[in-house]
């Protein structure tokens, strides 16, 4: 059942972690490299600085109405002009869901099966998260929580087998010689639209046990993530170099190719990375599709979940198909979203927080007091 409180601090720390480090970690420190050179890891966390932000807002926000998603207070503090802002939110994880799903299918054609028409994966990449989209918030936890050891653990994995290939010369100087502050600004860009998918707690905090103690829970999610992405931007740096990088389509799969074991152990460690980031694919993408769902139903008061979820599909797709190739796909990922979504994803909460202040909603009860 939907009205169901069970979802503890831990699975929602998860859920924050497993949207976080999501599809493109694989080719992210490219582009970030190319913005912002050596002083990737500044911008990184400038990136990650500005989704904590957002975190903090939304969690907030989940703390003065604990029993309404943002569909629900939105309405209350912004009438029907709070209503089309949602509707903007969910149209953006349709469209980042398209992206996202035909970024799978490219790196899936190149990587693994070449055979394959790209239609194909990226079908059955759809059919995953559209029925996992099916079941209540209680259930999408659950696979959150199912999935992360097999997310977070090979990439941390490999970051720490890599060290013995790491210059740390090619990060230096850490603030950058040759980035203005633009260019590092536009690298932090790259990782806030990496880290976007946390606008997902705003429709899970209702169904938490202790709602409360969101705030506290998104920090730790948060921290968790951005150590995962800073340090993978940290270490393909400091690994290949700023020039070397950019030759790069997925920086991150190569740094997994190098690593060997004594005796040849296993032979294509990368196979690990892989494995990780097909998991992470399925995550990010159904945390996006689960959101436009959910916010969906919720503002047209749709009754059936699973007709919402199959509706919606065919839109995905044909996103999917919309980019030309993976530099145009990089290019509206990149140019687009990064420098757009955020307009969305840290404006509307800001603006939210800003009206309940001013109407004097408070924490206890979501009432004004």
């Amino acid at each position: 059942m939907d009205n169901k409180r069970d979802i503890t601090v831990l699975q929602f720390t998860m859920i924050l972690i497993s949207t976080s480090v999501s599809i493109a970690i694989l080719g992210m420190p490219r582009m970030v490299i190319d913005y912002a050179k050596t002083a990737s890891p500044t911008a990184s966390l400038f990136g990650a600085l500005l989704i904590l932000f957002g975190i903090l807002l939304i969690t907030y926000l989940g703390k003065i109405f604990p029993k309404q998603t943002i569909v629900g207070y939105s309405e209350l503090l912004l009438g029907r002009f709070g209503k089309f802002l949602v509707f903007l939110l969910a149209i953006y994880a349709i469209i980042i869901t398209g992206l996202e799903s035909r970024h799978f299918g490219e790196i899936i054609k190149s990587a693994l099966l070449t055979d394959t028409p790209i239609h194909v994966s990226i079908l059955l990449l759809g059919l995953l998260f559209v029925t996992a989209s099916f079941h209540a918030p209680t259930t999408f936890a659950y696979i959150h929580y199912f999935y992360i050891p097999l997310t977070v653990a090979p990439i941390m994995f490999i970051l720490l087998m890599s060290l013995t290939d790491v210059d740390w010369v090619n990060i230096m100087p850490i603030l950058g010689n040759e980035a203005s502050y633009y260019n590092i600004a536009q690298g932090g860009l790259v990782v806030t639209q990496v880290m976007q998918n946390f606008i997902i707690i705003s429709v899970i905090i209702p169904f938490m046990r202790k709602p409360l103690d969101a705030m506290k829970a998104g920090v730790w999610g948060w921290l968790i993530s951005a150590l995962v992405l800073i340090m993978t931007v940290s270490f393909v740096l400091a690994v290949f170099g700023v020039n070397e990088v950019r030759d790069m389509t997925w920086p991150t799969l190569v740094l997994g190719r190098l690593i060997r074991f004594p005796a040849e152990i296993f032979q294509r460690i990368d196979a690990f990375l892989l494995i990780a980031w097909i998991v992470a694919a399925f995550t990010t993408v159904f945390a996006t599709y689960y959101f436009a769902v959910r916010v969906l139903r919720e503002l047209f008061k749709w009754k059936s979940q699973v007709k919402v979820s199959i509706f919606i599909y065919p839109v995905v797709f044909l996103i999917a198909l919309w980019p030309n190739d993976i530099l145009h796909l990089y290019d509206l990922l990149g140019t687009y979203i990064a420098n757009n979504a955020l307009f969305l994803t840290l404006g509307v909460p800001v603006l939210l927080f800003i009206v309940a202040k001013v109407k004097g909603y408070k924490v206890k009860g979501g009432t004004p007091s």
